[in-house]
């Protein structure tokens, strides 16, 4: 960010803090200044985000002790791989969408499944 658009934010009242707790008193404020105080908000709300999700992957309490997941326990499958761990073809697999309870579709022309979930409903069909 430009060293003015820091200084413009800096000279703002009210703060991110006081417009959250009060929405009502960015009412006056210039369109540069809400666009400027928007982008600095995303990128906290980014930054939260990112550490959230980094907190949840890499650490789990087991009883109490912090340990690592295994990364062959459960990750993220594209169409090609679930097609190729279930022996089909990617067309197989769109096909079929609806009957694959470990889908989940991304996009019109995409899907995602957990390896543990497929593995699990593989199970389950064997049975």
């Amino acid at each position: 960010m430009e060293p003015a658009t820091d200084q413009r934010i800096a000279s703002v009242l009210p703060s991110l803090d006081e417009i959250a707790s009060d929405p009502g008193c960015a009412g006056g404020l210039t369109v540069r200044t809400l666009a400027a105080l928007q982008t600095r908000a995303a990128a906290v709300q980014a930054a939260l985000a990112a550490a959230a999700l980094a907190a949840t992957d890499t650490v789990q309490v087991n009883g109490g002790r912090p340990t690592r997941p295994s990364p062959a326990a459960d990750r993220t499958l594209d169409a090609d791989e679930i097609a190729a761990e279930l022996g089909q073809t990617r067309r197989w697999v769109f096909r079929n969408a609806k009957k694959l309870p470990f889908l989940r579709r991304v996009s019109r022309k995409s899907v995602v499944g957990s390896a543990a979930e497929l593995r699990r409903w593989r199970d389950s069909q064997k049975a």
